[in-house]
This record gives structure tokens, sequence and C-alpha cells, in this order.
């Protein structure tokens, strides 16, 4: 079964399989009997460690995979040349990226109809300062904001961490809401 589930349109929920090798992606429905499967799909997403997102008749997984879910059936719509942790807004696909460069991380941001980069920042020049532990999940939040938070140390669970919150011209205004 799924590990991993999103919330869709309507009664609809996205599953992801990202514990056992079987990585089986799956579309459910909630109703007043509970949760049924749908339809599930291998080979969609292949990595245990994978994450996913709901955005608008898709599915955005860290690993950079964006599922289709628009159809009868999900499909492989396209795959960002990053991974990290995810958000999205109607037109970009935001990812944290590290590039394993003195730890630096990468905020960068994705056309969602190319697949292509449409810019880049890293966040030692957005906050000043290096990011304390691994960034971990990516939201969006108010009109033009995307916030993260760090776990730093391998205890279980982790010991420390911050939460760290950002405005950007790149981010795109949620719909209905007005660039200022």
């Amino acid at each position: 079964g799924a590990s991993e589930v999103v919330g869709g349109r309507d009664n609809t929920l996205y599953g992801y399989n990202n514990r056992t090798t079987g990585f089986e992606f799956q579309v459910l429905t909630v109703d007043e009997n509970g949760i049924a499967v749908d339809s599930e799909v291998s080979g969609l997403l292949g990595r245990g460690d994978t994450r996913i997102i709901y955005a608008g008749d898709t599915v955005i997984a860290t690993t950079g995979e964006v599922i289709d879910v628009s159809g009868s059936s999900p499909r492989l719509a396209g795959t960002f040349a990053t991974s990290g942790p995810v958000a999205a807004d109607a037109r970009r696909a935001y990812y944290l990226d590290d590039e394993r460069t003195f730890g630096e991380y990468v905020l960068r941001s994705f056309n969602r109809d190319s697949f292509l980069v449409e810019g880049e920042e890293s966040l030692f020049a957005i906050f000043r300062t290096q990011i304390v532990g691994e960034p971990q999940g990516l939201i969006r939040w108010g009109t033009r904001g995307l916030a993260f938070w760090s776990l730093d140390g391998f205890d279980d669970p982790p010991s420390s961490g911050q939460v760290y919150i950002l405005t950007s011209d790149r981010v795109e205004p949620r719909q209905g809401e007005e660039r200022l």
C-alpha cells in the first residue's frame, strides 16, 4: 500500500509506496465507506526516499518526476533535472537542491510546462549565512513566499533544526492574488 499520500481534487488522493521495492503509484478514492484503490501503476517513480506533492492535475516528486493525473490513467509527463524538497504554484516548481559544494543549497525555479530552469539562487546569498542542517519540506506561504525547515543531527528524532522563510518575485502569486 501507499506510505506517502497527498490530497487531490474532490474525493481523490494520490499515494506512493516508498517503503518497499514495488514503488507503486496509486489513485485512491475516498467515500463514506473509506478509502479504495482505483488504480495502481508501477514504474512512474522508483526511489524509496521519494516524497510527493499535489499541484493542480499533477503530482510532483522530490526526485524530479512529474506525473500527469488529469486523465484516466496516471502517466509520466516529464522530469525536472534536479531533486530535493519541492513546492509548486500554477507556473513553476521550486526545488531546494543540494549542490554538495561546501554544503551549499540552491533554490531553483522550473517552468512546469517546459521543465526548464527559469532561475536559481544560492540560499547563502538569500540568507547571508549557511543553512544549519539538511533542508526538509518546502511549502508555499503568503502571496510570494516559500518556507522550509532543516534538521540537524542524526538522532531519531533529530535533535535540532531551524525554520527558514523567504519572499521572492520569482514566486508566482497564488491564484486570484495580485503581484505586489
